[in-house]
């Protein structure tokens, strides 16, 4: 038993062992557990974030025609949210019924919005829609097979048939054909030649006659390989970036290392720049079909059945188009003969269709038409021929002159409009062929696909 009495002035209890309480209470903080009180915490917190959805993930349809039923949704802890406002925005052509590229509507007791129609534009393509409300946002894509542009044909003014359009040639032949935008060899109806080239390439291809009766046959470089189109085989020139014709029975190119090589691969030159459409053309040097071909090498013209240089020089490109003059564009914009005589000055040296030969009589006559401050000149008079904001011309061997205006018209030498809606950037956008023995022609010419 401890008995206890109170002592000392501060009236504390002491006990008989003569400790005092208030000793026994503050050691008593240190030895008795502390009880915490705890709050239940979820181990994740809830979220309320809002979430989007498409009902798919690409959508597929057609050029011209409509992709129907698009839904979006839109869920708060996988919940459906329905009074959400949520905004869709096409892109790259595709648009709404009404014409619009955006469209804003509330979701339903589903949580869902149903788009309106959404209409292919006419060239087609990939792209990308996307849902947004608030902070959340959701993508689907669109597809549809592209189409380049058509071929139309300027006699008729209706396509031809071929579609997805990168560039399409002639080379003074009667023949057309064209590459699609992805590597199809076609002729004008479109008709399947052969596939792998490559449509960038503005010289992946060229016609070339083979028989004194008027056949053809296109030479054309697939993984670096030269082919031609009447065999379906390989011509054996190897490694090749160019292939040119102009409108004559020889075939030539120009190889990634530089190579002027015959169709079979035989060496005639090097130093050539590959990447250079117009390092080369091919000229006629006599009545009985020879030919030289013209090329530049460190900025010297040469021919290649001399070996020798011509005479001009800082040469920038040379052309033909299959007639026997030769001319050449100066890197300080001369328009010069082959010997280097300066015809005129103030060419865009970089424009690769700024000047082309046409013959302007039946023994042969010929003269250059070039493009000089937006506007078509001729060589033998100086004077302008009429076409304005001009940004290509072109002849292809024949008598007839055709431009592309910068503003994307196809005109003749005088200006008159003769077809619209062509890419003035494409150097292969329109080429001119025979269409019968008495010299009438026409331009084949690609045009933007429309509805």
């Amino acid at each position: 038993m401890t008995t206890t009495h109170r002592s000392g002035a501060s009236g504390e209890f002491i006990d008989e062992t003569g400790v005092s309480r208030r000793t026994i209470v503050a050691g008593a903080a240190w030895t008795i557990p502390v009880v915490a009180v705890a709050t239940a915490t979820p181990a994740v917190a809830a979220t309320t974030d809002l979430k989007l959805a498409f009902d798919k993930s690409s959508y597929s349809g057609e050029a011209c025609k409509t992709v129907s039923g698009v839904k979006v949704t839109a869920t708060r802890n996988g919940v459906a949210a329905p009074g959400e406002s949520v905004t869709v925005s096409l892109a790259d052509g595709y648009t709404f019924s009404d014409g619009s590229t955006s469209h804003t509507a509330t979701t339903g007791s589903d949580g869902s919005i149903t788009l309106p129609d959404i209409t292919v534009p006419a060239k087609g393509g990939d792209s990308t829609m996307s849902a947004t409300s608030g902070n959340a946002t959701a993508s689907a894509a669109l597809q549809a097979a592209s189409n380049a542009g058509d071929l139309w044909r300027s006699d008729t003014g209706k396509k031809t048939g071929a579609k997805n359009v990168a560039q399409v040639f002639t080379d003074g032949t009667g023949s057309v054909y064209a590459v699609t935008a992805s590597g199809d060899l076609v002729d004008s109806g479109g008709g399947v030649v052969a596939s792998g080239l490559d449509s960038s390439n503005m010289r992946v291809a060229a016609i070339a006659k083979t028989t004194n009766d008027g056949g053809t046959a296109v030479f054309y470089i697939k993984d670096g390989d030269l082919y031609r189109s009447d065999t379906g085989k390989k011509t054996g020139a190897t490694g090749v970036a160019q292939v040119f014709t102009d409108g004559t029975g020889s075939v030539y190119a120009v190889t990634k290392s530089g190579d002027l090589v015959n169709s079979g691969g035989s060496v005639v030159a090097s130093g050539l720049s590959s990447s250079n459409t117009r390092v080369a053309a091919i000229a006629p040097t006599s009545n009985n079909g020879d030919t030289a071909v013209f090329y530049i090498k460190d900025g010297d013209l040469y021919r290649s059945d001399t070996g020798k240089k011509t005479g001009a020089t800082n040469v920038a490109q040379v052309f033909t188009d299959g007639t026997g003059s030769v001319y050449a564009v100066t890197k300080s914009g001369d328009l010069v003969d082959s010997g280097g005589s300066v015809v005129d000055s103030g060419l865009d040296s970089s424009n690769t269709r700024v000047a082309a030969n046409a013959k302007t009589t039946n023994d042969g006559g010929t003269a250059i038409f070039y493009v000089k401050d937006g506007n078509i000149y001729r060589s033998d008079t100086k004077k302008k021929t009429g076409a304005t904001n001009v940004s290509q011309v072109f002849t292809d061997g024949t008598g007839s002159v055709y431009a592309v205006t910068k503003s994307g018209d196809l005109v003749n030498s005088g200006g008159s409009v003769a077809g619209s809606g062509l890419k003035a950037s494409n150097p292969r956008v329109a080429a001119i062929a025979p269409t019968s023995n008495d010299g009438d022609t026409a331009v084949f010419y690609i045009k933007e696909a429309t509805c």
